[in-house]
């Protein structure tokens, strides 16, 4: 008899297996457009079960044909230039064993990094806003939302992952293992005061911020691989939000996140599966008991050098 977190489990990848669209990918939303961010979470909600191989590797091909000349990804067929999202074309095609995609990804993200990080920002704020100091250290090199912009939370924990599955898959490139060093410690340097993260920031004027348990889970996504003297504390901290009643997505991300770090919370097993949110969804079954949230974790005990 199957017991009710697989129960759970199966709804949610029955829904991604019905909602996918006939060019291989997801949409945010059934019937709509394919975008690379849930084709990504529902390829790895997905990944290995019953009847998904067909759908995974039409996905994967979907994938490949967003790839730009300079190894970017395009985040849907109607967009032109690669952002952000390149980590998850990364991710995907390490994971499916499409190493020369992979390696043109992983060489677009380490020439890239947040402007704070060549100075051209310190000269920003110091000639506009003299009196506010930054609150991060330029030399922690991270990603931006898109290039020529300043370096974010959820942008650095997605590379982060992204170049820690590509080291996994074999692909060597000198300064990998630092840029996930400096990622990392990027994140944890900019952990708010009251334990969890911000978008972007600890403060704005001096005045300091609150974290989002979304960004929160999110960020501890990327710290995954770090000493536990270094992630008790938040980790702390994402274990009590995962506590308390959250919005859907964040509760479901932190469940990713925990269950990344070794740690089950229990879900209800009578929610029912989200009818029109494929997103959700799919972080829903990633995060879920027999779930596969691990695969976002290379190498058990692997630390970031």
């Amino acid at each position: 008899m199957a017991t009710m977190e697989s129960v759970y489990l199966r709804s949610r990848r029955a829904f991604l297996l019905q909602t996918q669209n006939s060019d291989g990918g997801w949409g945010y939303f059934p019937g709509k457009q394919s975008w690379l961010e849930p084709t990504t979470y529902a390829m790895l909600a997905l990944h290995g079960s019953t009847g998904s191989e067909a759908a995974w590797n039409k996905a994967l091909d979907l994938v490949g044909s967003w790839q730009t000349p300079d190894g970017g990804f395009r985040p849907t067929a109607a967009v032109s230039t690669p952002n952000w999202t390149t980590a998850f074309g990364v991710t995907v095609s390490s994971i499916g064993g499409r190493n020369g995609s992979a390696q043109r990804g992983v060489d677009y993200l380490l020439q890239i990094h947040g402007i704070e990080g060549d100075d051209r920002m310190a000269k920003i704020v110091s000639k506009l806003l003299p009196q506010v100091a930054l609150d991060r250290d330029p030399s922690l090199l991270a990603w931006p939302w898109q290039p020529n912009a300043v370096s974010w939370i959820e942008p650095t924990a997605h590379a982060v992952i992204a170049l820690r599955l590509a080291a996994a898959a074999k692909i060597v490139r000198p300064t990998l293992a630092q840029r996930v060093d400096l990622g990392q410690r990027m994140i944890l340097s900019l952990r708010c005061q009251d334990g969890g993260w911000n978008y972007g920031s600890r403060s704005a004027l001096n005045v300091a911020l609150p974290s989002y348990s979304e960004t929160t889970a999110i960020a501890m996504l990327g710290l995954a691989g770090r000493p536990e003297s270094e992630i008790k504390a938040p980790l702390d901290y994402a274990r009590k939000l995962a506590a308390t009643p959250q919005a859907p997505l964040a509760s479901a991300w932190l469940r990713v996140s925990l269950a990344l770090h070794g740690i089950s919370n229990e879900q209800d097993p009578n929610q029912t599966v989200s009818e029109y949110d494929i997103l959700l969804a799919a972080v829903e079954a990633l995060g879920a008991e027999g779930g596969n949230a691990q695969l976002l974790q290379p190498g058990a005990g692997e630390r970031a050098s």
